[in-house]
């Protein structure tokens, strides 16, 4: 008869998911995942299966702790520019210069393409709830006379989406905050009034 299992199957997940969201998929050895998760290898092999396995398990938390918070909050203030801006600005200005990992969407999708299937399936789906959010916020400058009705919304949303993933791969190799700052701003200004 198995032994029970003796760990919170979703800490080790967020544990995991920071450790991927701070070396990369590659860089991130088995030895170096038993070690942040404190598990032995056969409960680990037991309950996840493997390395890749794991990883999807920490996409999907990622897509639906980390990304559906920060969109859920930019759905809910009322004004939908500086939602925008607050999107953008969330994923750096309450971290220490140290910890700018950057989206894990945008680091997977980087470092893996489109090589797992399922992998790819995770990132473009956490990406297009990104961009259908921007699309919404958009819709409503638009109707709040903040935005050129003449401008296409799908094609800002996708706009958008780029700059932040931009945005994000900049923040992990400069880690400057003011030239983040910079970028969002430019990228805002961008948008036709």
């Amino acid at each position: 008869m198995p032994r029970p299992q003796s760990f919170e199957t979703q800490e080790v997940i967020e544990q995991a998911m920071q450790l991927f969201w701070r070396n990369g998929y590659v860089a991130t050895g088995m030895s170096e995942l038993l070690d942040a998760t404190q598990l032995k290898p056969g409960s680990f092999y037991n309950a996840f299966g493997s390395k890749n396995e794991v990883f999807a398990l920490c996409l999907a938390h990622y897509r639906d702790a980390v990304v559906r918070e920060r969109v859920g909050l930019m759905l809910t203030m009322d004004h939908p520019i500086e939602a925008i801006e607050h999107f953008f600005l969330s994923c750096f200005e309450p971290l220490p210069r140290k910890e700018l990992h950057g989206c894990l969407l945008t680091n997977t999708a980087s470092e893996l393409g489109s090589e797992d299937p399922e992998v790819k399936r995770l990132v473009v789906s956490g990406l297009k709830s990104i961009e259908a959010a921007f699309a919404e916020r958009l819709t409503a400058a638009q109707e709040m006379g903040m935005l050129s009705k003449a401008a296409s919304v799908d094609e800002l949303a996708l706009q958008l989406l780029t700059g932040f993933q931009g945005l994000n791969v900049i923040g992990k190799l400069t880690k400057s905050k003011s030239r983040m700052r910079a970028i969002t701003r430019s990228i805002l200004q961008s948008l036709p009034r």
